[in-house]
């Protein structure tokens, strides 16, 4: 199922944490968490928003780059590990021949209006926002959904 291109908040189902980047450092192997909800004027406020841009590479399925509006970082799985449970991280953009390019690219699964479940292309696993700890991949069947806001 498309996602629109856009701008948004990514929100846990559940503990109605949101993915935020846990510090803009340099770009690689940010630490990605769940964190309390920010509201637009607090100074941290852009760490939890998310550019969702399509890979018009791909062919056969929608699959999607989340790219920090703050630090211009991709999402991806850290160090391209998919052992369930491990973390995700943000670091710059991987080049279209890198092998590591798969592990920064996301599915986005109906569950409902405006609830999907984020997957990741390479492991198939889905993205885990928990209360203050470390965003991670896991198997569909211990996740909610995450919501997603668009930002305007």
């Amino acid at each position: 199922m498309p996602v629109f291109n856009g701008t948004y908040t990514i929100t846990n189902f559940q503990s109605h944490t949101r993915l935020d980047l846990a510090a803009v450092t340099p770009p690689k192997e940010t630490k990605v968490v769940g964190w309390e909800p920010h509201k637009p004027t607090h100074p941290d406020y852009l760490n939890q928003v998310w550019t969702i841009q399509p890979n018009t590479e791909r062919k056969g399925f929608d699959a999607y780059t989340i790219v920090n509006k703050r630090s211009g970082t991709f999402l991806e799985l850290l160090g391209g590990n998919s052992t369930d449970g491990f973390g995700v991280t943000c670091s710059k953009k991987a080049s279209d021949d890198d092998a590591g390019a798969v592990y920064q690219e996301w599915e986005f699964v109906k569950i409902k209006d405006g609830y999907y479940k984020v997957r990741n292309v390479a492991s198939q696993n889905f993205l885990d926002i928990d209360s203050g700890y470390v965003a991670s991949c896991n198997p569909p069947s211990r996740l909610p959904p995450p919501h997603l806001e668009k930002q305007h």
